[in-house]
């Protein structure tokens, strides 16, 4: 099994006593929740925003009491006084602000997915390896104190060399949730909630490539995929996942090994509590010994609206790219951009065999 990062960092303060200026890229509803993470965590500040409309740019920064807004991406590159920008637009908009923040000599934090396939997102890493900045997905999911715990018991073999991973999510998307249906805007399960179940496979078994791909899902009228059944398979051991737009699912993941079980409970992507179950290895015995960990979110902004379950949950993030850059790092290590790659390849195989083609 792959050596998960020794230094682990879920505080929502940074230890740098430098303050890092944030600059925004995208005034929609993930973005809101962002600045509002920004807001919380010690030594970092939001300082412009971007969007497609100076209208839009300035009601986003009216509401979040930001002291610069722009009518377009470029100008938050371009921006003197920001250090690190926060890609939150819509997924086929991603390489091009990526590209123009990076050019720019800007650290970087890209929405998830990072772009919308395999050759655009590589395009990213290598220009950033150039660059010599920071670049990193935004899986907000990795910091969540619940999954630093659980690379935690993994790297210390309480579970033994994992075998298993299974991971669901599922929602009904509602019906004016037209960007999820449309095509032009990257719509369709996959690209916007798999990531997730396939992300804790490859952060498992590591960016190495998967043996076997197996994939099967369910189109809707709009020609994206709105469920979808994946197996992705690593010699010996199998990650297991699905998604879907039509119900809601159990969203939890469990990581399977010969020496017990951890269960990431819902919602997985964004978790507060974690139970592990371990045995003898090659017993049957099924009782086993039980610990369960919780974890309490951070406190959001008083009066803060946000549009997300536990969203809350990104000043981890947020703090944990301050650390990284204060330190020198150009790449997050408990996110790194070769995980990247290998979920986009992963998730290009996937929407290849489902039959989604995008422009």
């Amino acid at each position: 099994w792959i050596l998960f990062e020794s230094v682990v960092v879920c505080s929502v303060f940074m230890s740098d006593t430098k303050v890092l200026r944030w600059g925004i890229m995208g005034a929609g509803k993930v973005s809101s929740d962002f600045v509002n993470a920004i807001k919380q965590v010690q030594g970092a500040q939001c300082v412009a925003v971007g969007a497609r409309s100076q209208q839009s740019a300035d009601a986003f920064a009216k509401s979040h009491d930001i002291s610069k807004s722009y009518g377009s991406y470029a100008e938050v590159a371009t921006d003197s006084n920001v250090d690190v920008v926060y890609v939150g637009t819509i997924h086929p908009a991603h390489k091009e602000c990526a590209l123009l923040a990076l050019n720019a000599g800007k650290h970087t934090v890209v929405e998830k997915p990072m772009t919308m396939n395999y050759n655009d997102t590589k395009e990213l890493v290598d220009l950033a390896r150039t660059k010599k900045v920071f670049l990193m997905e935004g899986f907000w999911t990795r910091f969540f104190p619940a999954v630093v715990k659980v690379r935690e018991l993994i790297a210390n073999g309480e579970i033994g060399d994992p075998v298993m991973v299974m991971s669901d999510f599922g929602f009904k998307a509602p019906p004016e949730a037209g960007r999820l249906m449309d095509k032009k805007m990257g719509g369709g399960a996959t690209l916007d909630i798999g990531c997730y179940p396939t992300a804790f496979v490859t952060m498992v078994f590591g960016d190495q490539d998967p043996t076997n791909v197996a994939a099967s899902g369910a189109m809707g009228e709009t020609g994206v995929d709105i469920a979808v059944g994946a197996s992705i398979t690593y010699g010996n051991k199998i990650g297991v996942v699905t998604w879907n737009l039509q119900a809601g699912t159990p969203e939890e993941t469990k990581i399977i090994g010969p020496k017990g079980i951890i269960t990431i409970h819902a919602p997985s992507h964004c978790p507060t509590s974690i139970t592990i179950k371990t045995k003898d290895e090659g017993s049957r015995d099924t009782a086993g010994k039980v610990q369960t960990f919780d974890f309490e979110l951070p406190s959001a902004p008083e009066g803060a609206q946000l549009n997300f379950p536990h969203s809350e949950g990104f000043q981890h993030e947020v703090s944990a790219v301050g650390e990284a850059i204060s330190k020198g790092q150009l790449e997050m290590p408990c996110m790194p951009l070769s995980q990247s790659l290998a979920e986009a390849k992963i998730l290009d195989n996937i929407l290849a065999q489902v039959g989604v083609k995008y422009d």
